[in-house]
């Protein structure tokens, strides 16, 4: 994670790097903020993007970002450094959170389960499946923090006021959902175990107070916030090659609790002691309700097209809190208890968590050696600043291909083009932009210059005929100027 942080984030200068897959569009929405622009906006007109996202998200970040650059009086190239950094602080405030949590539901008094425990917290914040997710200007990472202090405020007051832990817990399940609109995990799980316990007048009020901010969330927000987070096409499909790719990174990346977590299921449904040891415990009775829900909602919404394994980060907290529900049973039953807690469920458990914590080690030395994954962005720090070198030197407005290198501090039009992730899939669909979207703008001849790929003959469907080569490459483009030197935005 050192290394990763080092090639993402300088304090000397302004790195531009992409942690994630299209993070262009929330670095343009944060520059939007910052700039007191709109956040939503309709992606079928000037400049085609989106932003996707909850609007706490970019309140929170975006709020963040502005005193930052306030305090330090910094230009705009330095947003995505400043946003990171917010990043960096929802996972230390995770990694504290998730421990909390891992304590307040077992309540365990044994030092080596809360060292276990510690391990953990630091593991599912820092760890191989956070990766460079940990630096990330996206909702990812708070959506996730959110939804386990949900969990952490629940079960510190169940047991003694139950009101106050349904209340403070729906609040934080509405702060998860305002970052990412699907982060609904815990209140489903939350929502299931009350409804199975039969508390109905906790669910009920549970459900009252969390749809009352969602309600009054929806009210306040723009036309254009509700038509991005509820009504428009979202041409995404299903793929089970991503599904199979993304639940195979996730078993990898989440060993050291997952591998325990399959010895203990083993014991209990094998062992009808350990069944009874558990399902008389509440904590169990949560998770055993839960874990199934939750993760066929994982697995469905991370099979989309365009998805990664940042759609396992809750569910990643899931398996730790059902690991360490099973630890404390096998760990400190007591001596006349009938659960086998000694013997060979004890050394199979051991076993299991000294085999999850080397299969991690060698995931994180197979990164470390080069063999998969990335380790350092650096290289594309050097590339972007080549292309914005050239950028400077054409004339605007200029478009080029390269979502990042379209970024207001990159591209030096007064308009740039900043794609969002649809836009490609929703032209070839033959949805309708404004003025014919980039091909469009191209062919009438809008744009002073571009900067297209070396072997490109079309761009967007346009064969940029009103373009000449300049003979000037660019990296992989090639530069081109319009050739009457004419023409005016439609």
């Amino acid at each position: 994670m050192a290394i990763r942080f080092n090639s993402a984030i300088s304090f000397s200068v302004p790195m531009h790097v992409i942690t994630s897959g299209w993070e262009q569009e929330s670095l343009f929405a944060m520059w939007k903020y910052v700039n007191g622009l709109d956040i939503y906006s309709s992606p079928y007109e000037i400049p085609y993007s989106i932003a996707f996202f909850n609007w706490l998200f970019y309140e929170t970040y975006g709020q963040f970002i502005s005193i930052i650059h306030n305090i330090f009086d910094l230009s705009g190239d330095w947003i995505p450094t400043t946003g990171r950094l917010f990043s960096i602080v929802g996972l230390l405030f995770g990694t504290i959170i998730s421990y909390s949590a891992l304590l307040s539901v077992t309540n365990t008094k044994n030092a080596f389960l809360k060292a276990v425990f510690f391990l953990t917290a630091i593991y599912l914040m820092f760890g191989p499946l956070i990766g460079f997710w940990g630096f990330t200007i996206r909702s990812d990472i708070w959506g996730m923090v959110l939804d386990i202090l949900a969990v952490y405020l629940f079960w510190r007051f169940y047991g003694t006021r139950p009101y106050t832990a349904v209340v403070l817990a729906a609040i934080a399940l509405f702060c998860a959902w305002s970052f990412k609109h699907i982060n609904v995990y815990s209140a489903v799980a939350i929502g299931l175990y009350l409804l199975f316990s039969l508390r109905i007048k906790l669910l009920m009020t549970l459900t009252f107070v969390y749809f009352l901010f969602v309600s009054a969330a929806l009210y306040i927000g723009s036309f254009e916030y509700l038509e991005t987070l509820f009504f428009r096409p979202a041409i995404y499909g299903f793929d089970l090659e991503h599904l199979w790719m993304n639940l195979k990174n996730f078993v990898v990346k989440s060993a050291p609790t997952l591998i325990p977590l399959l010895v203990m299921v083993f014991v209990f449904l094998f062992s009808k002691n350990m069944r009874r040891e558990i399902l008389s415990r509440e904590p169990g009775k949560y998770i055993v309700i839960s874990i199934l829900p939750i993760f066929a909602f994982t697995v469905f919404i991370a099979s989309k097209n365009g998805a990664a394994e940042n759609y396992y980060f809750v569910f990643s907290f899931y398996v730790a809190l059902a690991a360490a529900i099973f630890m404390q049973v096998i760990f400190e039953s007591k001596e006349d208890s009938p659960v086998e807690n000694s013997g060979p469920t004890r050394t199979a458990l051991v076993v299991a968590m000294i085999t999850g914590w080397n299969t991690a080690s060698l995931a994180v030395l197979s990164v470390l050696l080069g063999v998969t994954g990335v380790l350092s962005v650096g290289g594309t720090h050097e590339r972007l600043s080549q292309i914005k070198s050239c950028l400077s030197e054409m004339p605007t407005p200029v478009f080029v291909p390269d979502m990042y290198a379209s970024l207001p501090w990159m591209n030096p039009s007064d308009e740039p083009i900043i794609l969002s992730w649809n836009y490609r899939l929703e032209r070839s669909l033959g949805v309708p932009f404004q003025h014919g979207g980039v091909g469009g703008l191209i062919d009438s001849g809008y744009f002073a210059s571009l900067l297209v790929p070396e072997t490109a003959e079309e761009l967007d469907g346009s064969r940029m005929e009103k373009y000449r080569e300049t003979g000037k490459k660019c990296i992989e483009f090639n530069a081109l100027v319009r050739i009457d030197g004419g023409g005016e935005a439609p």
